[in-house]
């Protein structure tokens, strides 16, 4: 069973959104390219910045550091995403547990019927 957190917001072509809790698998393998992928751009130029300044130390510190800026970022991704959605006007609405994002949404529509409208709006839209 998978956690995930809601975002909501009233206005916006995108009203909910479902972010999972844990570690990010993508953001460690992929690094820069995942946070790219998220449109996270502050991070994903932090990262390069990062790795060209972990390269310039001598040999025997660099994949240990490397490794660590990987690990660091698989640990923090999501919590980034979470973050940006706040810059972007949503607030966190709840905690909702489930095995995949399908069936966290139909249970958070299930509790909270009200949210069903704007979702059915962003739809059509």
């Amino acid at each position: 069973m998978r956690v995930w957190t809601v975002h909501a917001r009233a206005d916006g072509p995108e009203p909910v959104r479902l972010v999972r809790e844990g570690f990010a698998w993508g953001a460690c393998l992929l690094g820069p390219l995942w946070l790219l992928g998220q449109r996270l751009w502050f991070g994903a130029l932090a990262w390069v910045a990062a790795a060209v300044l972990i390269a310039l130390l001598p040999d025997r510190a660099v994949v240990p550091l490397l490794l660590g800026l990987c690990l660091l970022t698989g640990a923090h991704g999501l919590d980034l995403l979470r973050h940006k959605l706040a810059r972007r006007g949503f607030a966190t609405f709840g905690v909702v547990a489930a095995p995949d994002e399908a069936a966290a949404l139909a249970r958070l529509l299930a509790e909270r019927p009200d949210l069903s409208a704007p979702l059915a709006r962003a739809a059509l839209a």
